[in-house]
């Protein structure tokens, strides 16, 4: 796995440290359900893992996501006190397992289902900073306010009108990792920035996510500006962000304090939700994170009646709606729905025409067949603009085809492009993001990759 760098460490004993102390002096009470759940869910990304790694290809329907699949083993051996008190499940994972499980993840690593990437690289998925991350999001549950601790949530959301025709807007997702080495090659979020600038978009808008917990200066840490804002680019009319579960580790303090307060987002008036409207169209933002209640804010919720009231009093009448959200509404190969579905189709009152997410580091577009298309919706997830990941198993049938309720996926691999991969990069696929284009009669869908080349396209008549 890759280790903390000493001050990653320090911060982390540190938190650690507060943790404890409050957990000496005031065992679980009210919070032993949900850290009992939480406990259930970390063990389940451990299993996945494993799996993964024994050659085995778990179902999504299996549960856990592998970037937590470590967290068992790191606390048990590097935090055993804070593991007891928390009564976590024991890990499996043993030191001469990952051992055995070297050479692999070295050398390219393991693809998950959705094409996360089971390798020691920065933010790959054992990237021990992914367990920093818990680490604040404990903090947060237990409130240990020193350290983490609940945001203000903004009421005052901003409705933009545009001034151009056609409006072209940038969707970036799960951007926020900052500068990092990633072999001979620039970073991807820097590649990615770059591709977006030379477009000139009119709005740019973050979809989520800044790692490893949108952080606002707890123990020197200010993810928030030093992995996102700064290296942000505004469009010509202006700059959105959308609120995360990665954000949420922190309390969203990064999010609110530090982004929204940031000139490039201004216009959003210190508020995780807005809309950016012409005669035509009404794009909707909107903060899946802030009221989930699901273990690491990972399943999206939108259940806050401000939020409800908010998209009620918007007219939509006779516009196509574009819905914005952080997390996805359907599984991830398309063929149901999940909890977010209910929760903002019964807010607008109808389906969105289309549907823009991040969460899942991915681009995919999901086809005629998939279930959001056959309930009116045009559905894309946009979560590939800067995580390492590879080709999803979980996207392709049998023979290697797309599955039918998908139109196209990120598959491209960063060899294709770049002669100066190494080994550890060899799986890599190249990050990306989307632009659409609004017209008064159309839309213009764009997938593009960090070195500008467009994977996907299509032109759809309203």
């Amino acid at each position: 796995m890759r280790e903390l760098s000493a001050p990653e460490l320090a911060a982390e004993i540190k938190i650690v440290a507060e943790i404890t102390s409050k957990l000496l002096m005031h065992p679980l009470t009210d919070m032993r359900d949900e850290i009992s759940r939480l406990g259930v869910f970390l063990q389940a990304c451990e299993t996945r893992l494993i799996r993964l790694m024994n050659n085995e290809r778990p179902s999504e329907n299996e549960g856990g996501v592998t970037q937590y699949g470590l967290v068992l083993y790191i606390v048990d051996t590097t935090h055993p006190i804070l593991s007891r008190l928390l009564s976590f499940p024991k890990s499996q994972i043993t030191a001469a397992l990952l051992k055995q499980w070297e050479t692999e993840v070295t050398t390219g690593g393991v693809d998950d289902y959705e094409g996360s990437l089971i390798a020691v690289g920065k933010y790959e998925q054992l990237d021990a900073g992914w367990v920093t991350a818990l680490i604040y999001y404990l903090a947060l549950k237990l409130g240990i306010r020193d350290v983490s601790s609940w945001a203000p949530f903004g009421k005052t959301p901003a409705t933009i009108t545009a001034t151009t025709d056609p409006v072209k807007i940038a969707l970036i997702g799960d951007w926020g990792t900052g500068p990092f080495a990633d072999g001979a090659i620039q970073c991807p979020a820097i590649e990615v920035m770059a591709q977006v600038k030379e477009l000139a978009p009119d709005f740019t808008i973050h979809l989520g996510d800044v790692y490893y917990a949108g952080t606002a200066g707890f123990f020197d840490s200010d993810e928030e500006l030093d992995n996102f804002v700064d290296l942000w680019v505004a469009g010509a009319q202006g700059s959105f962000m959308l609120n995360s579960n990665h954000e949420m580790y922190s309390g969203a303090q990064g999010y609110f304090s530090r982004g929204l307060q940031a000139a490039p987002f201004a216009q959003q008036k210190g508020t995780s939700y807005f809309a950016i409207q012409n005669d035509n169209w009404v794009v909707i933002g909107l903060d899946t994170a802030y009221y989930d209640r699901s273990p690491l804010f990972m399943n999206g919720a939108l259940t806050d009646q401000d939020q409800i009231n908010f998209v009620k009093s918007l007219d939509t009448r006779n516009k196509k709606v574009v819905m914005l959200t952080h997390h996805n509404p359907t599984n991830i190969e398309g063929t149901a729905p999940i909890t977010l579905w209910n929760d903002v189709v019964g807010a607008l009152g109808k389906p969105p025409d289309f549907w823009y997410w991040g969460h899942i580091h991915n681009g995919i577009v999901y086809s005629d067949q998939s279930f959001a298309a056959q309930n009116g919706v045009q559905a894309r997830c946009v979560g590939h603009s800067a995580i390492p990941f590879g080709v999803g198993y979980g996207l392709m049938d049998a023979t290697g085809a797309n599955k039918p309720s998908i139109e196209y996926f990120a598959h491209e691999l960063l060899s294709s492009e770049y002669s100066n991969t190494d080994a550890q990069q060899s799986n890599r696929v190249l990050n990306g993001f989307a632009v659409i284009t609004l017209s008064a009669d159309s839309i213009l869908e764009e997938f593009i990759d960090q070195t500008g080349g467009v994977n996907w396209s299509k032109t759809t008549q309203i």
